[in-house]
């Protein structure tokens, strides 16, 4: 089975080529590349034309997408790296007849979930940012666009993800403070739940998809851990584990997740199979990984 990554020079996209390169030939694109060669071609998913692309591709993976960053980045930016290019490549796909295409969104779609309200497949979007705004626009064109198509269109929805190899997030930053015994400041005063995905996870669901012959022709799933957590007791299982001494400073300051995320994983678990870890599993997975004793 041949496979077109979009976005293999990324976190994720690193993952999958390290998880599953000896189960799928993979061809991987990106518009960093110092060296093209057959299985990775340099290419702007934007700006260039996607004809220099292989036609004999069985499935698209789209991990290629815009995320917000430190710098004010436009409306512009947003819409052409989320659903510009999310487009392109599913008319690409079309093009050359591929049986399926992937596309990675994310839980930022939503503003608020709860234990009893958990956010679903069927939940109503309401997102407050411009990057959450592009990838449910995304998301609605795909579906417009796989009617009455032969190509099979999975959404995987993702929480955070975090594993070793990711230069940021709250994990990170939290084990960066703590191996250095350094007072770990808690945003939203430590209340904030958030839903954590280990990147091993992230690929397991991908591979399911593309493994995976009984789907509808268009599907969303929700994917994450299993459970969700305060983001204190998350700085405190991760001061435990690393043997810190280091102390939590809660603040007031809103954190750039400031709403909760409660994921309902029933479907996903059923259709495909998903087997979520919990949050502290994907701790010791991380801290096992940037070679910790535990």
């Amino acid at each position: 089975m041949k496979i077109l990554l979009a976005g293999s020079e990324g976190f994720i996209g690193k993952a999958f080529q390290d998880n599953l390169s000896k189960h799928f030939e993979i061809i991987c694109t990106g518009r960093n590349f110092t060296k093209e060669n057959k299985t990775h071609i340099k290419i702007d998913l934007v700006l260039d034309d996607l004809n220099k692309l292989p036609d004999d591709i069985d499935i698209i993976v789209n991990l290629a997408s815009k995320q917000p960053s430190q710098i004010q980045d436009s409306w512009d930016d947003f819409y052409k790296g989320n659903v510009i290019s999310t487009l392109k490549l599913w008319d690409y796909a079309r093009e050359i007849g591929a049986k399926k295409f992937i596309y990675i969104s994310s839980t930022s779609l939503f503003n608020q979930s709860s234990p009893s309200n958990k956010l679903s497949h069927d939940s109503i979007a309401c997102p407050l940012s411009e990057y959450g705004l592009t990838k449910y626009i995304s998301e609605i064109l795909l579906k417009m666009r796989s009617e009455d198509e032969n190509i099979q269109t999975i959404i995987l929805r993702f929480p955070s993800v975090f594993g070793d190899g990711h230069k940021g997030g709250l994990v990170k930053t939290f084990y960066d403070l703590a191996v250095e015994n350094k007072t770990i400041d808690v945003f939203n005063n430590g209340k904030i739940y958030r839903n954590l995905l280990f990147k091993s996870d992230a690929v397991s669901a991908i591979k399911k998809c593309i493994e995976n012959e009984t789907l509808e022709n268009f599907e969303i799933f929700m994917i994450g851990s299993s459970d969700s957590m305060q983001s204190k007791e998350i700085a405190k299982k991760i001061i435990k584990l690393t043997k810190s001494k280091s102390r939590i400073n809660l603040v007031s300051k809103p954190s750039p997740v400031d709403s909760d995320i409660f994921l309902d994983l029933e479907k996903s678990i059923k259709k495909l199979n998903f087997k979520p870890s919990s949050i502290e599993h994907g701790l010791k997975c991380f801290l096992e990984s940037m070679n910790n004793e535990i």
